[in-house]
């Protein structure tokens, strides 16, 4: 049998000093906390396709720039690179067309709202 320190790491399940079990979260119910980057993003970038914004056709500099304006402040901005990432499936579903001039810029624009 070994002796000597528990390892840190170990989870805390009591409070050290009353005793009192920590209540778990109910995650069926709700997660706690902010919601993850990627969901984050997302949502903004639906934010900003429902929006009049989006009924003319808009470069992804514009857009991505509009998106990160509900993004909290100390995470990273928008790029038009992630943006065209989270574009590519809402395009697929036909919600947003996409076209590029002779500069070789992305523009969309807003085909319907999603829900």
């Amino acid at each position: 049998m070994m002796t000597g320190k528990k390892p840190r790491n170990k989870r805390r399940t009591h409070n050290h000093r009353t005793g009192v079990k920590f209540k778990t979260q109910d995650r069926t119910v709700r997660n706690h906390g902010p919601r993850p980057k990627r969901e984050t993003y997302q949502r903004c970038v639906v934010e900003v396709i429902n929006s009049d914004f989006m009924e003319e056709w808009r470069t992804t500099e514009e857009v991505a720039f509009r998106a990160t304006q509900c993004v909290p402040r100390h995470w990273k901005q928008i790029s038009s690179f992630v943006l065209g990432q989270i574009m590519r499936p809402i395009i697929a579903d036909g919600f947003v067309a996409k076209r590029k001039d002779g500069s070789n810029r992305t523009h969309y624009r807003r085909l319907k709202l999603i829900k």
